[in-house]
């Protein structure tokens, strides 16, 4: 929970602002996620 509260406090974001980016950051990952699978394919 910590980390949500300072997201809104030290950045000013509220509370949909911090689902948003913890979306953003799921998706980040899965997209990694999906490179590194694709780098390790034999061309």
């Amino acid at each position: 929970m910590r980390p949500f509260k300072t997201l809104e406090d030290d950045l000013g974001v509220n509370l949909a602002g911090v689902k948003v980016m913890l979306r953003m950051a799921e998706r980040m990952m899965e997209m990694q996620r999906q490179i590194g699978q694709m780098e390790a394919e034999p061309n």
